[in-house]
């Protein structure tokens, strides 16, 4: 869940067009964030639009991790 609101940061970082490592917090942001979207990258690359979808499908897979990971326990526990 933690992850979740570091890639959120740095959504809004993005959107605010704050430079990467214009002072150490978004610094270490980008640092936290962009290998992940990296390899999601490569899956899937950025539009010819120039959207970069690769927060939205990161978030995504982390809340089908959670999801499967919780579901998983509960058939483990019940």
């Amino acid at each position: 869940m933690i992850y979740e609101w570091i890639i959120i940061i740095r959504v809004i970082l993005d959107l605010l067009r704050i430079p990467p490592f214009s002072n150490p917090f978004s610094a270490w942001i980008y640092r936290v964030t962009e290998p992940f979207f990296r390899r999601v990258r490569l899956v899937i690359p950025i539009g010819n639009f120039g959207i970069d979808l690769a927060p939205l499908i990161a978030l995504i897979v982390l809340w089908l991790i959670s999801y499967l990971v919780d579901s998983i326990f509960r058939t483990l526990l019940f």
